[in-house]
């Protein structure tokens, strides 16, 4: 049996405070701020800094999508250069 291809809309709260409704392809997707940590191999204080900062965008309950946090990570979040100069 192959997956169904359900959607779902969600609101999505990015800076600023708007709302924009987004549908998620794969309701699986949707993560606590625990969860997208792992996922990224990050330190939850770094997905919760993004969020504060506007970097990525998260649902009005704070769930956070997957599949567009990633895009939005890359394209919002500069790479630390090397070990820093030294």
């Amino acid at each position: 049996m192959l997956p169904s291809r359900a959607t779902i809309t969600v609101e999505i709260r990015v800076a600023g405070g708007r709302g924009v409704r987004q549908e998620a392809r794969n309701p699986m997707a949707l993560m606590s701020q625990r969860q997208y940590a792992a996922h990224r191999g990050v330190a939850r204080s770094a997905v919760q800094r993004a969020i504060n900062e506007g970097r990525i965008s998260t649902t009005p309950d704070g769930r956070i999508d997957a599949d567009l946090a990633d895009a939005e990570w890359e394209r919002n979040t500069i790479a630390p250069e090397g070990d820093g100069g030294r």
